[in-house]
């Protein structure tokens, strides 16, 4: 009997062990690019018309755009797994484009 106990103890440090290797998730980096994000988001466009109409420093558009972005970029990362999102530049190993994903999310939070 105590030889199965000293295999059950056995056996339960080395699945401890191997588990987290068996159960990593794939590590996925989203890649958002801002000039598109910018040119096709309704809600983006509505607040740079309400900047024309309403004068505030360009400072401050670019600041709440970056809110925004960093906010909507955090939720979607959460929700799909994503090790880091950056916005687009030269990337050379991998990266998913999820412009239009964030796109969507931007406008459909924002009653567009």
């Amino acid at each position: 009997m105590e030889y199965y106990r000293k295999a059950a103890a056995v056996l339960i440090v080395v699945l401890a062990l191997i588990l987290p290797f068996v159960l990593k998730q794939a590590q996925i980096t989203a890649v958002v690019d801002l000039d598109q994000l910018t040119a096709e988001s309704s809600y983006i466009n509505n607040l740079k018309e309400n900047v024309e109409a309403n004068p505030r420093p360009n400072a401050e558009l670019e600041a709440e755009i970056m809110q925004l972005l960093k906010e909507t970029t955090a939720e979607l990362a959460a929700k799909e797994n994503y090790q880091t999102v950056v916005l687009k530049h030269p990337i050379y190993k991998g990266g998913e484009d999820i412009t239009e994903t964030v796109i969507r999310e931007i406008d459909n939070n924002n009653g567009f």
